[in-house]
């Protein structure tokens, strides 16, 4: 994956388009980070300092749901989440 061409790009979105962006773009930057620890920080290390602060910004405060705002138009993945439902898995405590 061409990290150092995604992560720039995602973040010019989440200055551009404003706060209503950072719980998805801090979704992708997450998963990318995962994916390829060594790559997104080498794209990370490269950066100025503004930028790493932005892009702790971003993480931070996206994860923490500063995503959209009331009124804001989400969209729908289609998926489900039934919060009310057993776990379908169930941990066996016998140590």
């Amino acid at each position: 994956m061409a990290f150092s061409l995604v992560i720039p790009t995602l973040l010019q979105r989440a200055k551009s388009e404003g706060q209503d962006v950072w719980r998805e773009t801090s979704a992708r930057l997450m998963e990318m980070a995962g994916r390829e620890p060594a790559a997104f920080k080498g794209v990370v290390a490269g950066m100025d300092a503004a930028q790493k602060s932005f892009v702790e910004e971003v993480i931070r405060k996206g994860a923490a749901g500063g995503g959209p705002r009331d009124g804001a138009v989400r969209r729908d993945t289609g998926a489900t989440r039934d919060d009310d439902k057993e776990p379908t898995i169930a941990l066996k405590m016998n140590f």
